[in-house]
């Protein structure tokens, strides 16, 4: 298994009532006919706020189902997550996970 992982810190905006962080997981595993295998690979999206708040989403390609994906592209449908600003300009930090399952030659992202 490989994960990809990446962090970023951000701030509300001044007077913003919640931050949003739109979101899709790719996968060519879908376009290569591995929906359904072993090969299942997963993602999870996770946002803290500095006020202790969080919301996550995590799942994986089978856990989403074959409709959530486009077949050609592997590219699954936006989601969302949102939190509630506490404070002016409030500070975020977005985590974003990515596994790739029982390969490398089909990657995630």
């Amino acid at each position: 298994m490989v994960l990809q992982t990446v962090s970023r810190i951000f701030y509300s905006q001044t007077a913003a009532n919640q931050v949003n962080v739109e979101y899709q997981f790719v996968t060519s595993e879908v376009p290569g006919g591995y929906f359904g295998s072993i090969y299942n690979d997963y993602f999870s999206v996770i946002l803290r706020s500095e006020t202790g708040q969080y919301a996550m989403k995590s799942d994986s390609m089978n856990g989403l189902g074959i409709t959530e994906f486009d077949n050609s592209t592997g590219a699954s449908k936006w989601y969302k997550i949102t939190l509630p600003v506490q404070s002016n300009q409030e500070m975020f930090r977005l985590d974003l996970n990515v596994a790739n399952v029982w390969d490398a030659g089909f990657d995630s992202q």
